[in-house]
Parts: C-alpha cells; sequence; structure tokens
C-alpha cells in the first residue's frame, strides 16, 4: 500500500512529527477523533457570505468529531475528512499536489497547502487557491493559517481563514483524541 497522503508530501521529515500529530495524519484507513473546538467567524457581510458559502460552522465552543479516510489507492490516493461541530458537518477532500504539496478542496474551491514540520509540529501555510478550477490572484486568495501540534497526548489544532477584502471568515482551535 502506498504511503499515507501527508508522509507523501513532507517525505523523511514526517518521521519528525510528535507522535500524536504522526498518527493523527497516518491514515490508511478510516480513524476517528473526537475533542472540541471554539469557533470564531467573521462578523463583516463578505465574511459572513464566503463563511455559509463554504460550509464554515457557527461561531460557539462545541463538540468536534473528525473522520479521515482514505480515498483512492496508489500515488494519486488521497483523504476525506468530514468534520462534525455539534451537528454542523464540514466535508473536505485532499489530495496530492506534486513537489509536497497538498490540495483541500471544499466545494467549488481548493486551497494549496505547503506542509512543513516546525516548531515541534505541523503548519500548513496555504500559497494559492482555485475556485471553479481557476487560480485566484494572491491579492484576492483567501490565506490559511493552520498549526497543529500535540501537548499532553492530545492532537492540537489552530485554522485560520481570512480573505484579503473581507478579514476574517472563520477562525477555530482545539483538541482531539482518538476514538
Amino acid at each position: 500500500m502506498t504511503a499515507p497522503l501527508f508522509a507523501r508530501a513532507l517525505g523523511p521529515a514526517f518521521d519528525r512529527l510528535p507522535p500524536v500529530v504522526r498518527r493523527f495524519h497516518d491514515v490508511t484507513a478510516r480513524h476517528e477523533w473526537r475533542g472540541e473546538a471554539e469557533v470564531l467567524r467573521g462578523t463583516g457581510l463578505l465574511a459572513r457570505l464566503i463563511a455559509a458559502a463554504m460550509g464554515f460552522p457557527p461561531a460557539g465552543r462545541v463538540p468536534l468529531t473528525l473522520v479521515l479516510e482514505r480515498a483512492g489507492e496508489g500515488e494519486s490516493a488521497g483523504e476525506s475528512w468530514t468534520r462534525d461541530f455539534g451537528g454542523h458537518v464540514l466535508r473536505s477532500r485532499l489530495s496530492p499536489a506534486g513537489q509536497g504539496r497538498v490540495t483541500e478542496r471544499f466545494g467549488p474551491s481548493a486551497v494549496l497547502l505547503e506542509p512543513r514540520v516546525a516548531d515541534g509540529g505541523l503548519d500548513l501555510p496555504s500559497p494559492g487557491a482555485r475556485l471553479l478550477g481557476i487560480p485566484v490572484p494572491r491579492l484576492l486568495a483567501p490565506v490559511s493559517e493552520s498549526i497543529e501540534r500535540e501537548a499532553d497526548g492530545r492532537f492540537l489544532f489552530d485554522v485560520k481563514g481570512t480573505v484579503p477584502l473581507a478579514g476574517l471568515v472563520v477562525h477555530y482551535r482545539g483538541w482531539l483524541e482518538p476514538v
């Protein structure tokens, strides 16, 4: 079987991830994680419209269940992520994008991620995005700032999405443990 998506994207650096972060991304079948998230949403009209169009959850502190499943086989194998924020479901599909990159698709949009082992965890900067398959100019492109760490045996995440003309769209952070 081909290595998990993030192991392929990171290469040998995958082994330098903290154990819980490495376990989280060791998606060879289906696995489930549960915990809690605090969700913040942008308050401007454009930010609210973008968040609604993308299907992001409403603001609040909620239980979170995340199911990760391997999708496909071989070098093109990706992952399907289903996040349940207290009854609000958000799905995305992650796939290899070459040169140590991963693409995450939410409906008609896709964000390019460049996973990097940093500061004892994983950083996921986003150097670009597409909407309906068309590259979004950098001046208008959404910016995703995501970090993953480990503390006290828990997987910690902090994901912040902004858009230049709208400001903060969504920011969610919290913790997960394997089920």
